[in-house]
């Protein structure tokens, strides 16, 4: 399902097709401005929510959004390895919880992003595993407040709060062609 309405930012690929173990394994390995590598733990540990996550997803959602957008890649190591991946069932279905607080992680509410879920090979007497990928294009609705009451950008491949200059950049980004 993509929240994306008017088109989709990666490819007009089936979105099943477009990210894959394979896909994921050629990244370049390194985080930068339009790419940042979670492990699993920073969403959940023992089948449990982090208790920080949604503010820590807050941060990123509004420094890609505020920037030129990216990729965040939750079930990866910083050096671009894969972990052994987050369990798809949280909340019913970890997919659809994503693109339920990715919405309002920020505020104004992000309009466009997807979410891909690529499953992980499964381990008997294990609950399913999955690496998510969520896609952040540039928002035309930007600049989005974290949940911390800060604006974020993407500097030096981190999300860093923005300066005020910056913050009068991106308001102006999106009110003046």
């Amino acid at each position: 399902m993509s929240h994306n309405h008017t088109s989709m930012s990666i490819s007009d690929e089936n979105p099943s097709e477009t990210w894959s173990l394979r896909r994921l394994q050629g990244l370049d390995p390194h985080e930068h401005d339009f790419q940042e590598f979670k492990s699993s733990e920073w969403l959940c540990q023992n089948n449990e929510i982090q208790s920080d996550f949604l503010q820590l997803l807050s941060k990123q959602v509004s420094a890609f959004a505020n920037g030129a957008g990216g990729i965040l890649i939750i079930g990866m190591h910083d050096n671009g390895q894969l972990d052994e991946g987050v369990n798809s069932t949280l909340k019913g279905g970890t997919r659809e919880w994503l693109e339920d607080v990715i919405s309002t992680s920020v505020s104004p509410s992000l309009k466009q992003f997807n979410v891909f879920e690529v499953e992980r090979p499964s381990i008997e007497n294990e609950p399913p595993r999955a690496t998510y990928v969520i896609d952040l294009p540039r928002s035309g609705e930007a600049p989005h407040q974290s949940r911390d009451h800060r604006y974020y950008l993407r500097v030096a491949g981190k999300s860093r709060p923005m300066s005020h200059l910056h913050l009068e950049d991106v308001i102006r980004r999106t009110s003046l062609p």
